[in-house]
């Protein structure tokens, strides 16, 4: 095998969960209009749901995602 194709089928590996995932991923937006309006409080909620066994998801926080107009969301 190439290095190149040895690369290539490591990336494929590593990117695989992401475009076919087993359980749901919950992103949850940390950006500062975000957390004005309570996202904070949502993704320890939606963590401690998680922890619980009430959900079963992945949980992830992230940055803005630009809709600042329309939060809460």
């Amino acid at each position: 095998m190439t290095a190149y194709g040895a690369l290539r089928e490591a990336a494929d590996a590593v990117w695989a969960p992401f475009e076919r995932p087993t359980k749901t991923l919950i992103r949850v937006n940390l950006g500062t209009c975000s957390l004005v309006v309570g996202a904070q409080e949502t993704l320890d909620a939606i963590r401690a749901a998680v922890q619980a066994g009430e959900l079963d998801a992945d949980v992830m926080a992230t940055g803005c995602t630009g809709f600042c107009f329309a939060e809460p969301l």
